[in-house]
């Protein structure tokens, strides 16, 4: 467990991504799970940057959309995967078969969950960055999941159904399609990042250094590898951690 501290939103995204993008040059290639919402546009383009100046990294890249609302077209404009289109397939220059992508309305959600579970069972996720909800979800892992949970389909808490990439639709959506806790702490290694003056109520919880029932994202002390940024914005001390 590391628990990085930056003054600013800015200085945060680019230490991460600095750090996704040296694990990056360690492997072969790399499987990156891809989370979506405001904490981790930044650090996306901060990649995007360096992928622009070291080609070489690109190959390695193969993404995974951890989340969708159920429903959403990958055209519409407030779905996951035109976010992960817009700020990780375009601006990294991947190819289309390079990122594992969630479509919100599939004609049967069961096999799409099929693929998604096969997919990870025959490799975890190296990277997998993740943001911090309110509720303290992680990915659409809504209060109540458990930690043996596998991808799937949830009923969204109602933070989540009123998410700010929510207003970019006129879709009433009440559910999402997700990666289970259980695949989240498969990952070789995770990356949190936590932004925002509304994130301070739910980082809080989360450094009192012990899983919390139904606070999803305490999670992650049942990991061995993972890594959080953090800025002012989110703590009400940076020096108490």
């Amino acid at each position: 467990m590391e628990i990085f501290k930056y003054p600013d939103y800015n200085s945060l995204s680019e230490a991460a991504g600095d750090h996704i993008v040296e694990r990056l040059k360690s492997y072969e290639t790399c499987l990156i799970g891809l989370s979506t919402g405001f904490s981790p546009k930044l650090t996306y383009f901060h990649i995007a940057k360096q992928l622009a100046r070291i080609h070489s990294l690109v190959p390695k890249v193969i993404g995974f959309q951890l989340d969708e609302w159920y429903g959403l077209s990958g055209d519409d404009p407030g779905s996951c995967r035109h976010y992960i289109a817009m700020n990780v397939i375009k601006p990294w220059r991947l190819n289309s078969n390079q990122c594992f992508c969630i479509d919100g309305q599939h004609l049967d959600h069961e096999i799409q969950i099929s693929e998604m579970k096969k997919c990870l069972n025959r490799r975890p996720m190296d990277i997998c960055i993740l943001g911090l909800g309110k509720n303290g979800h992680l990915a659409l892992n809504e209060p109540g999941s458990k930690l043996n949970d596998p991808c799937r389909i949830v009923d969204l808490d109602i933070p989540s159904k009123t998410h700010k990439m929510l207003q970019n639709t006129d879709q009433n959506v009440l559910q999402g399609i997700t990666v289970g806790i259980k695949e989240i702490l498969e990952s070789k290694e995770l990356v949190l990042l936590v932004s925002g003056p509304e994130k301070k109520k739910a980082f809080n919880k989360l450094i009192d250094k012990a899983p919390i029932e139904n606070f999803p994202a305490s999670a992650i002390y049942h990991h061995n590898n993972w890594k959080c940024f953090v800025d002012k914005s989110s703590v009400n001390n940076l020096n108490i951690l």
